[in-house]
């Protein structure tokens, strides 16, 4: 995995991904954590872990769940994920980065490295001799999909004896980046540690860079991933083969092109929608095996079993990584009305003496009432920034297979470390034109939530006025800072194919070159109710007459005048045509063509006005 450093040294230390004008940036909030904090404190409350384990210790993060299993582990800061990592031993991991168990930056965090989150096991029973052959072993990744370590970061791993009570170092990796896990093998033969009540942890060692000019970017860096953490007896320093078939990638959308579709629109939408295959990947982590492969689909709804059938049974070769894709014949159907989940499930049938959590994944199709190509997870932050791109517009294309109303959008801000909020944008919809962004068909004043706390995940604009939207159109924004928005990026769903942005000079809309899922949802049937981010306000500007053909006049109040700081006319594409800094009480519009044209006039405290207006013959 190569990224593209400008600016030199600066940004090489920084870390951001760039070409032209789009960036890639840190993501700076993990909103599935914060949502999953309410439920893990209560859960943990009838969670009992034993004084001491017994041998063998193992845990490769296979197990539901986005916390530590708290009857193997004593912290909860390491993300239990199978997102971030790339070619996984088996499913799941132990990330290791700088947020906290609710997914925010550690408030300790500094420029200079310093230790961010500790994986730290239950005490275990080593009252064993010397020469038990006890080894601890894992694999490790640095960075993966995400932000690598710096070399001045870090990971460690240390022991501690109960006889001391001390914590001391016993392996270490300077930060660097790549693609694959590197495994490890460390001896345990030193008689303070075989004891009763020893105990082992991993801590990682990070930086906050944040370079002048650049806050807004900053967020989760410096990350790393464990993976089949193995501690036992009577084994040797080459006992690096484990007898286990396990799923190395987790299932994904059963849709074709979405990850969610209204519920509403499924029946229009099902034949063209639905796989004819549901796809596994699992690899051999051991020796020549046989496995039967079995799949289950759920409706959650009734709890009743809708779709099931085995696989078939094949042999694996040591080491081998297996793509199989199902015949599925099914299509989702259920009693629900106004929205739909199903638990669709593969599960492997091995040899007896493999570890069994990493046998079985799940995933849960959901039917609602957006359209949606993103899983809800974060890994990056989107945005279009730098000199120029005042103006700036991107735009998601998606299509829906009914006619509906368009009743509001949801947006994931990408919640930065030390970024601001209340950037002032122009919520906007267009229609088709040949593939691209064509005509601007709705648009509405909006800002980013002004505080952190209010960027905890998906936020919903509702549309002043719904509109009518059939087949390809296209959601997005026009920004009114060279700042840019940063919008979450799901790097697990590339739908980039869809993803257009705009800057002007640079010759139209262009495709994104970023492998993304940009985290805008178009909303559509009854209409919403939420006051989240935007609220109207009265105009305190009238724009006459409407429709107009020769100039429209603007009766600007005097107590405002001097709070006014741009006036600007943009056409139906979205282009600006007339930018004003000085007040103009007529503007004149012989020189354009007949169509629908919007004023917008920037006023002294982020507001923004939009009016709309028509140029008739």
């Amino acid at each position: 995995m190569k990224k593209i450093w400008i600016h030199s040294t600066l940004l090489f230390l920084f870390g951001l991904e760039l070409s032209a004008q789009e960036n890639l940036t840190l993501f700076g909030f993990n909103p599935v954590l914060y949502q999953q904090k309410a439920r893990f404190l209560q859960a943990k409350k009838e969670i009992t872990a034993p004084d001491t384990l017994e041998l063998p210790f193992f845990d490769d993060f296979s197990t539901p769940g986005v916390y530590p299993d708290q009857t193997k582990w004593l912290d909860k800061g390491a993300y239990i994920n199978s997102e971030m990592a790339l070619q996984m031993v088996s499913i799941g991991v132990a990330s290791l980065d700088v947020l906290d168990s609710a997914g925010t930056v550690y408030p300790y965090a500094t420029t200079s490295p310093f230790i961010a989150e500790s994986l730290t096991s239950t005490p275990i029973n080593l009252d064993l001799p010397v020469g038990s052959g006890v080894f601890l072993s894992f694999f490790y990744q640095p960075g993966g999909r995400v932000n690598p370590p710096e070399t001045q970061d870090s990971l460690l791993l240390e022991f501690k004896s109960p006889l001391t009570g001390e914590w001391e170092k016993v392996w270490s990796t300077p930060g660097f980046e790549s693609d694959t896990f590197h495994h490890a093998m460390i001896s345990v033969d030193d008689p303070r540690f075989l004891v009763k009540g020893f105990q082992f942890r991993f801590r990682n060692y990070a930086s906050i860079l944040v370079p002048a000019g650049l806050e807004g970017m900053a967020g989760n860096q410096d990350i790393w991933h464990l993976d089949y953490i193995f501690l036992d007896k009577d084994r040797t320093g080459n006992d690096t083969v484990y007898r286990d078939v396990a799923f190395v990638e987790p299932l994904h959308s059963l849709l074709v092109n979405y990850e969610a579709i209204p519920w509403h629109h499924w029946s229009a939408a099902r034949l063209q929608e639905m796989y004819d295959s549901i796809y596994i990947t699992y690899r051999n982590n051991g020796t020549l095996t046989s496995v039967t492969r079995y799949f289950k689909i759920r409706d959650s709804l009734d709890q009743s079993q809708v779709y099931y059938y085995s696989g078939g049974a094949d042999n694996i070769e040591a080491q081998q990584v297996i793509k199989y894709g199902s015949k599925l014949v099914y299509t989702f159907s259920s009693p629900a009305t106004d929205s739909a989940l199903f638990e669709v499930k593969s599960y492997l049938n091995t040899d007896a003496n493999d570890f069994r959590g990493n046998d079985t994944i799940r995933y849960y199709q959901r039917f609602n009432h957006y359209y949606a190509y993103d899983d809800g997870s974060p890994e990056s932050g989107y945005l279009v920034n730098g000199e120029g791109t005042s103006g700036a517009m991107v735009a998601l294309r998606y299509k829906t297979y009914l006619t509906d109303s368009l009743r509001a959008v949801d947006i994931l801000f990408n919640s930065t470390y030390q970024g601001s909020g209340q950037d002032p944008f122009t919520l906007a919809v267009w229609d088709d034109q040949d593939g691209f962004p064509g005509n601007l068909i709705y648009s509405q004043e909006c800002s980013v939530p002004e505080t952190k706390e209010k960027l905890h995940g998906f936020h919903t604009i509702p549309l002043d006025e719904p509109i009518e939207v059939s087949g390809n159109f296209y959601v997005g924004y026009i920004q009114s800072t060279t700042q840019g928005l940063n919008i979450g990026a799901d790097l697990n769903r590339n739908r980039s194919q869809h993803l257009y942005y705009y800057v002007a000079g640079t010759g139209g809309w262009q495709n994104t070159s970023k492998n993304l899922s940009l985290m805008i949802r178009p909303i559509f049937g009854s209409p919403i109710i939420s006051g989240i981010i935007h609220t109207p306000e009265e105009p305190i500007i009238t724009v006459f007459p409407n429709p107009a053909s020769e100039y429209i006049s603007l009766h600007i109040p005097a107590q405002v005048r001097e709070q006014i700081r741009e006036i600007a006319l943009i056409n139906s594409q979205g282009h600006k045509i007339l930018v004003y800094k000085e007040l103009p009480d007529r503007i004149d519009l012989s020189s354009f063509p007949p169509g629908m044209y919007f004023l917008v006039v920037k006023i002294e405290g982020n507001r923004v006005e939009n009016h709309k207006f028509m140029i008739i013959n």
